[in-house]
């Protein structure tokens, strides 16, 4: 019994975990598209 409730908790940090990561690749590119648009406008 708590073993399997470490094991969720631990699987639920792992996704969370993944989801951040995701995340923050997502707004990285989204600066990067900003900042090239910027540079085409100049």
């Amino acid at each position: 019994m708590n073993s399997q409730f470490f094991w969720m908790c631990n699987n639920n940090a792992i996704e969370t975990h993944v989801f951040i990561f995701d995340f923050y690749k997502h707004i990285k590119n989204v600066s990067l598209q900003r900042r090239n648009r910027l540079k085409q406008l100049i």
